[in-house]
């Protein structure tokens, strides 16, 4: 029930959690051209408040394997995460 593009991460932290989540992901990508996008990349732990990870990524690429590779990334990054406060 929250509009990702317009609400604020606190907004949208708190929506998550009434749906049960434990973490938040937020991203957002910017076309520079054809050949290079970027991304930035935060997770938050719902539970303690913490900033799990904070990256700023560049890909290169507009067509389905980049976005599939820079997905992927990602996806490893995330699962590297410690969500009990420890190390991954």
């Amino acid at each position: 029930g929250v509009d990702c593009r317009a609400a604020d991460p606190a907004a949208l932290a708190e929506a998550a959690r009434r749906a049960g989540a434990r973490v938040l992901v937020l991203g957002d990508v910017h076309k520079t051209s054809t050949l290079l996008l970027s991304t930035k990349v935060q997770v938050l732990d719902l539970q303690t408040n913490r900033l799990l990870l904070d990256r700023f990524l560049s890909f290169r690429g507009d067509n389905d394997e980049a976005w599939r590779r820079m997905t992927h990334f990602i996806a490893r990054e995330l699962d590297g995460l410690a969500l009990d406060g420890g190390a991954p």
